[in-house]
């Protein structure tokens, strides 16, 4: 009779009660998929006991397990890089989202073409229709939520975001930015790269109606999109931003696609938080290999007054519930 009481007494959430192993380094289920002539990395979660080995790609701080068995059908997350970028610029957002439960995809936009820079980012949309395309004749296929598919970009990846959800860039008598939109300095070879533009691919229609939700973190090129597009953008979308961005001016880009998108959730970083503190910080930059021209010390250093990580994770957490409650 006492044990029975003993039992009765125990609070039922324990019984829903189960350990999660902490691990010194996450271990994801890693695979790669052919694209043209690239390939579309897919990072998604796996069992616990699952042994990985450390990822070649000096960015990732985890581990990855090649063509391990998914642990779970996950729902699927886009991300989308910066101008001139990779996407384990942002393998703090990549580990977060597995860890909780999603699958990523990912491929590496061509932000140069022979040598030259181009201002033609109409195909970066078009490069995230055709990877929902070739994933869903993949051999993860079965392994992944196709109904449940959300997007993050950051800076370009973020105006990426802006084309997929339905807006079209029709502001293109001046495509270039003036110093109350962008630092002059990040523009540099845009008069170069505006010789390559074609305005009618740029002023399509490029909405991907696979995608139920945007999180978009600094978006950029607020100033060629219509407020009449903007404001028939009809998916959940989630702007954040710096207060004190160096490249972007928050207020006219960020806070531009707030104002034009309905309903849209927008969330300015206060305090001395620039541009980079979206990109993953490493402690040790000799280790970076150093294939890209943007690379440089900006990066790697903020505001004494910021915590990087701290902002990154609760950005995270930000983009976590975000995706469960537009899922849900």
């Amino acid at each position: 009779m006492r044990a029975l009481l003993i039992f009765l007494l125990i609070p039922l959430y324990l019984f829903a009660f189960e350990i999660k192993p902490v691990l010194p380094l996450p271990v994801l289920g890693f695979q790669q998929i052919a694209f043209d002539d690239r390939s579309i990395s897919v990072w998604y979660p796996v069992a616990p006991e699952t042994e990985g080995k450390v990822s070649d790609d000096p960015w990732d701080l985890f581990k990855v397990a090649p063509a391990a068995k998914p642990s779970l059908k996950p729902p699927l997350i886009v991300v989308s890089h910066g101008y001139m970028g990779d996407p384990h610029n942002l393998n703090w957002l990549i580990r977060g989202l597995v860890d909780q439960g999603f699958a990523v995809a990912a491929v590496r936009h061509r932000d140069m073409i022979d040598g030259r820079p181009h201002m033609n980012h109409w195909m970066r949309a078009v490069d995230v229709s055709k990877m929902l395309d070739a994933l869903e004749k993949s051999s993860l296929a079965s392994s992944i939520d196709f109904k449940r598919i959300g997007f993050a970009g950051f800076s370009l990846g973020g105006t990426t975001g802006i084309f997929l959800a339905g807006g079209r860039a029709e502001n293109l008598e001046n495509p270039l930015p003036g110093k109350e939109y962008s630092a002059p300095r990040e523009f540099s070879r845009a008069d170069e790269a505006l010789k390559t533009l074609k305005k009618g691919e740029m002023q399509k229609d490029y909405r991907e109606r696979r995608i139920r939700a945007f999180f978009l973190m600094a978006p950029a090129w607020s100033w060629i999109f219509s407020d009449e597009s903007l404001a028939q953008v009809d998916v959940p979308v989630y702007l954040i931003a710096g207060a004190a961005d160096e490249i972007l001016v928050t207020d006219t880009n960020a806070g531009r696609f707030a104002r034009q998108i309905p309903g849209a959730y927008y969330q300015t970083i206060p305090g001395k938080v620039g541009y980079f503190v979206f990109i993953t910080s490493l402690s040790d930059v000799k280790k970076l290999k150093v294939n890209q021209q943007i690379i440089s010390d900006r990066v790697f250093k903020d505001d004494p007054s910021i915590d990087r990580d701290w902002i990154q994770a609760k950005t995270l957490t930000e983009a976590v519930r975000f995706f469960n409650e537009t899922f849900r």
